[in-house]
């Protein structure tokens, strides 16, 4: 039996003061090994945290859906001295009430880091379907004698201690972890899962977040981030047209990204490698933007000293973009008609006309029917542009794609400012859901790097929107009505799941009805 510290103190006074016993010397003696021996077990427990800790690390810190799922399973299986393990996602928004099977294993290996084959061939569906039905982990030491004794994948594959887990970040179901042992029982102590458990967050939010990205990237356009099923249809029409030589008219409120997919577009195209040029219309004073876009001869105006090209030459062989197009004065778009239309352009106060090669993509803050009526777009001309038009939606219109972008802002700012991983905190992120992102993509991009710039830590638990149109400014913090989830379910299901009869049913905007959807299947 241990001695108590008082019976340990009792000893050791008595040994100092040289009247300690044969049993005095004992006790202490034993008290010492065993104090020996808690110290070992605390730097070991120590030690594993620390490793933990580390691996943790290694799995925010991974980039790309198989390495994400690769740190994961380092570290259940380390965790778990499991002899094989699993990771694996079901296909992306699907719902698990009745699993069909056809989930995608991101990573297998054995205990020696040896990657498995036919991962399928290697797993209990039976458990595995147990496990995505009720959400619930599922861990056996002993399979053969469970309530799966029965099931044919237990039976065929030996299998003795079984552990399944499943991926469940906020959004819902996504996957599962599976760890087994074909040979020895009782494997998956309780210590070592409650680690995992406690680490499972983690790892569910790393999962989702790769799988997101993975979702978002866009084929032929590598710097477009979108979720938006809308949005992407658009951005197939461009990747379609960006093969071809036909104009491209660009269509949307300012800060939305226009210019970056006119530069998608023309390095996706056969011109590539030619010159992009980049016009900014409204920001050229109107006496001079003939003699910018068409080129000037010496002596055609009080301060031409000398013949020079224009844009549409600088651009010969490649793309000239000509943003803000409602900005050009109507006698320089009768010339731009012109250029288009014979492939010529002809310098100011020259009547030689130089042929060019140019393929012109075009952009609008505005619908093009408004433009016109509104008489800053010929429509002559906007009919010779408008071969492909391709609508680019503001920010509110595709709040599913916030999480991804202010990520991408943040890494971003990361690799320019040399700083520290930056990462949102769970109300920095629903306050940028919330607000309505008048300013768009660039916007939200000014708002991250600013955040960037003035949080100390490595979290930005909170962050500062303002609204700069005219009549208010300050802070956002929710100014929509509140809306019951409750309510807002009853009237979906009234509505047929219509978003503009939902929103005029609860007084809100329709750009709101997406944002609330998302609330209610996160509950």
């Amino acid at each position: 039996m241990t001695d108590s510290p008082e019976q340990l103190t009792e000893a050791l006074d008595r040994l100092d003061a040289g009247r300690s016993s044969d049993e005095d010397q004992r006790r202490v003696r034993a008290g010492l090994r065993d104090a020996l021996a808690e110290l070992d077990a605390l730097r070991g427990t120590t030690e594993r945290q620390r490793r933990t800790l580390l691996r943790t690390v290694a799995i925010l810190r991974a980039q790309g859906l198989e390495p994400v799922a690769e740190s994961v399973l380092d570290i259940v299986v380390s965790l778990t001295g499991a002899e094989r393990g699993f990771v694996a996602v079901c296909p992306f928004g699907e719902t698990t009430e009745e699993p069909t099977g056809d989930w995608r294993f991101l990573a297998a290996r054995e205990l020696a880091r040896k990657d498995l084959d036919d991962p399928d061939s290697l797993v209990s569906t039976t458990i595995i379907r147990r496990v995505l039905r009720s959400r619930e982990a599922v861990v056996t030491t002993d399979a053969l004698q469970s309530n799966f004794k029965d099931a044919a994948s237990v039976k065929s594959l030996k299998l003795r201690s079984v552990a399944c887990l499943p991926i469940v970040p906020e959004g819902g179901m996504i996957g599962f972890i599976y760890l087994d042992n074909t040979t020895e029982t009782d494997t998956f102590d309780e210590a070592a899962m409650d680690t995992v458990r406690a680490i499972l967050p983690v790892a569910a939010e790393a999962v989702y977040r790769a799988l997101a990205e993975e979702d978002a990237s866009v084929e032929g356009f590598p710097e477009v981030i979108t979720c938006s099923e809308a949005f992407k249809g658009q951005l197939a029409r461009l990747r379609q047209a960006a093969a071809g030589e036909v104009p491209v008219l660009l269509c949307g409120p300012t800060g939305t990204g226009k210019t970056l997919l006119a530069r998608q577009v023309h390095e996706a195209s056969p011109r590539a490698d030619k010159p992009f040029i980049h016009v900014n219309s409204g920001a050229i004073p109107e006496s001079l933007i003939e003699a910018e876009l068409f080129g000037v001869v010496r002596g055609a105006y009080t301060g031409a000293e000398r013949s020079r090209a224009g844009l549409f030459e600088a651009a010969d062989g490649g793309t000239l973009y000509l943003d803000e197009l409602q900005a050009l004065p109507p006698a320089c778009q009768v010339k731009l008609l012109l250029a288009l239309e014979e492939r010529k352009v002809t310098r100011v106060g020259s009547t030689e006309p130089v042929e060019v090669d140019v393929r012109v993509i075009a952009s609008l803050d505005r619908d093009p029917e408004q433009a016109m009526a509104e008489g800053a777009l010929r429509a002559d001309l906007h009919y010779r542009l408008a071969v492909l038009v391709a609508h680019v939606p503001p920010l509110a219109e595709r709040a599913e794609d916030i999480p991804l972008l202010a990520q991408a802002f943040l890494k971003s700012s990361r690799q320019r400012l040399g700083s520290r991983d930056l990462h949102l905190g769970r109300a920095a992120l629903q306050r940028l859901l919330d607000h309505d992102w008048p300013g768009n993509v660039r916007e939200l991009q000014n708002v991250l790097e600013r955040a960037a710039l003035l949080t100390e830590g490595d979290v930005i638990e909170d962050i500062e929107v303002t609204a700069k149109s005219p009549g208010w400014s300050g802070r956002i913090l929710g100014r929509r009505p509140k809306v019951d989830l409750d309510e807002f379910q009853r009237v979906w299901e009234e509505c047929g799941g219509r978003s503009s009869v939902v929103a005029e049913r609860l007084g809100i905007h329709p750009k709101s009805v997406p944002r609330i959807r998302r609330r209610l299947q996160g509950k």
